[in-house]
């Protein structure tokens, strides 16, 4: 995780442990990037050098740096074996491992209108949204296979890593699918109540996550265009993951909540018995 007012810090997931501190607390970090087998981690270091550490051994392995280019987001393949820039100039490819420029997809010193804020990145494709244009990138020959306009402004982006999809989160709360080579669209979610600050595509592309700013998390089955669960996290500690269905597993005082207050976007689930067996059932289906 990190913030605008501590280091970046590396968690055990399974008990909320912190596991290392790293780089300098002076600087407020904006952005961070783990690769799945959680060998990289990249995060901006200073307005114009990227960081990449080794969050298992909290080793820096080096730093990139952009010399003039301001760093305005980035994104690592889950394979980590490429890592995306975006600069108020350009969007560049980078091999993590040793730091070395890949590809330099676009802008110029004079400038460029197209800033992309949101990115993602597998082993063969670089996505990059800039206000409502999205690209797309073949990294191997840095050919741009694909641009389209959208119906709003996209504040996340993630690419399937074996399905061509392409998954981005709107700032009305909704998010779409569209196919990452084609640029036809998939399908609309009505997802949240406002803006969608993260998406996650499974690697098949099959299953959806998306974080919002409605403090709801939700899984979406996007074969068959449902939503499968949404969770709930308060600052209370208190939480509740429960399915369409009105099946639901909660924390006591949760469980305790009048129907009212717990209204998500205009709908309201059935929430009556907590339900475990019938909730795992959803989840594994």
């Amino acid at each position: 995780s990190v913030s605008d007012d501590a280091q970046i810090v590396v968690w055990d997931a399974r008990t909320a442990r912190p596991l290392h501190l790293l780089g300098e607390r002076s600087y407020r970090h904006n952005r961070v990037a783990v690769s799945a087998g959680g060998d990289i981690l990249a995060s901006p270091e200073d307005a114009t050098m990227v960081g990449i550490w080794n969050p298992r051994t909290a080793g820096k392995l080096h730093s990139i740096d952009l010399e003039w280019r301001e760093v305005k987001t980035l994104a690592l393949s889950p394979s980590g074996d490429h890592l995306a820039i975006a600069s108020e100039y350009d969007l560049s490819v980078w091999d993590p491992a040793t730091g070395t420029l890949r590809l330099d997809l676009q802008g110029s010193p004079e400038g460029d209108s197209d800033k992309p804020e949101a990115l993602s990145v597998t082993s063969d494709l670089v996505a990059a949204a800039s206000g409502d244009n999205l690209f797309v990138f073949e990294i191997r020959t840095g050919d741009r296979i694909g641009t389209w306009r959208t119906t709003g402004e996209v504040y996340a982006l993630s690419l399937s890593q074996q399905g061509d999809l392409l998954a981005g989160g709107f700032q009305d709360g909704a998010v779409s699918v569209w196919s990452a080579r084609t640029g036809a669209l998939i399908h609309t979610f009505a997802a949240h109540t406002q803006v969608v600050s993260s998406v996650a595509l499974s690697f098949d592309g099959r299953h959806l996550v998306t974080g919002s700013h409605d403090n709801h998390v939700k899984l979406w089955d996007v074969a068959q265009k449902r939503l499968i669960a949404t969770f709930l996290a308060e600052s209370s500690d208190d939480w509740i993951t429960y399915t369409p269905e009105g099946y639901f597993i909660a924390s006591d005082p949760m469980i305790t909540r009048s129907a009212r207050e717990l209204r998500i976007g205009g709908h309201q689930p059935p929430l009556e018995t907590p339900n475990p067996a019938k909730l795992f059932e959803a989840l594994r289906s």
